[in-house]
């Protein structure tokens, strides 16, 4: 069973993505603020991390930042309302694998699950080391 994270401001998408994940047999847990999910992730360790861009205090990419070590081997999703203004460069130095557009997030649902799938396989590599 996979691990997620969900950090997302806004509660209807939050919780709509967190029962999507459930029905897909995940263990969810989820965030509205930058030091709740910091201290989630710093009592588990997640196998996918969803986090919008805009999160209230900050953004995406100073959590990703700060995340980093902490977990190493999670999917990083951002899921941004409309184009970033991060360059790519900056998106890979923090550490993020894919970015989904949320005003499409459930026309994205095979991008959710592309990200679930290499969830599944990093997870099956750190097991067969």
């Amino acid at each position: 069973m996979l691990n997620i994270l969900v950090f997302e401001v806004d509660c209807d998408l939050r919780d709509s993505l967190a029962t999507f994940l459930q029905d897909e047999n995940c263990r969810v847990t989820t965030s509205a603020g930058f030091l709740e999910a910091v201290g989630a992730v710093m009592r588990e360790t997640f196998d996918l991390i969803l986090c919008d861009f805009w999160i209230g205090e900050t953004d995406a990419l100073s959590f990703f930042h700060t995340i980093r070590d902490r977990q190493p081997r999670a999917v990083k999703v951002l899921m941004a309302g409309y184009p970033t203004p991060a360059m790519p460069s900056d998106l890979r130095r923090a550490g993020v694998d894919f970015v989904i557009h949320k005003s499409g997030v459930f026309k994205c649902m095979n991008t959710l699950k592309n990200s679930l799938a290499s969830a599944l396989q990093r997870g099956s590599a750190m097991t067969a080391h």
